[in-house]
């Protein structure tokens, strides 16, 4: 009987925290956010409310505003948790090879992200976010944001302490580099100036790493 006993209050234990809560509270959190982007995207932010996002999420109203505040702390939340879903497949698979090589593989994979609608319909969140001041973190989409600098960074200084790669300032150059390798030619694609090809991409990248390869004679083939 008094095994029985302790066996009930380990598992009561258990149940009130710990690991199990953390996952169910995750759980929980991925699929409110994942519900208010869809609904978000589909019909504005503006259009939506929270009760509306409470009810399709399955929760209530009083667990939205004591998790985010209000509406606009959840559509930070949002585009933040869009971007690091999107983005982690990104940055936990970068091949080892040359720095060229890390480069091209890590920039391809950007620009093919960020031609999907859900990351331009993410950055249409972020636009009306930031037509109503509202200030995001990391989140000036789609890959001009914190994280794909900070990848590419990354591939730069692993590259400067093997003594292959001479740059003063590696922020400055991942940036330059993220501009010339994903956001120029997103840009073109989306103006119907390129195709949207796999072909005309990798291109586009060999050509513009062997032009930059003169004045950064890390990014020779």
């Amino acid at each position: 009987m008094e095994s029985g006993t302790a066996n009930n209050g380990a598992n009561a234990q258990k149940s009130r925290g710990g690991r199990p809560r953390q996952e169910v509270a995750t759980r929980l959190a991925s699929h409110i956010l994942d519900v208010a982007l869809e609904q978000f995207l589909a019909r504005g932010v503006e259009r939506v409310s929270m009760d509306e996002i409470a009810a399709r999420a399955g929760t209530t109203k009083r667990t939205l505003y004591s998790r985010y505040g209000s509406k606009t702390g959840l559509l930070v939340a949002v585009v933040q948790w869009g971007i690091a879903m999107h983005m982690r497949p990104v940055a936990g698979a970068i091949p080892q090879g040359t720095v060229r090589e890390r480069l091209v593989h890590v920039a391809r994979r950007m620009l093919d992200l960020s031609l999907k609608p859900e990351i331009i319909g993410l950055e249409q969140l972020a636009r009306q976010a930031a037509a109503q001041d509202i200030e995001i973190p990391g989140g000036r989409l789609t890959l001009s944001s914190q994280t794909g600098v900070e990848l590419i960074q990354g591939i730069l200084d692993e590259g400067s302490a093997a003594g292959s790669v001479h740059v003063t300032d590696t922020h400055f150059a991942a940036a330059f580099l993220l501009d010339a390798l994903v956001i120029v030619p997103r840009a073109r694609i989306l103006w119907k100036q390129f195709e949207n090809k796999p072909r005309t991409k990798m291109e586009y990248m060999e050509r513009t790493l062997d032009l930059l390869a003169s004045g950064m004679p890390f990014l020779s083939p």
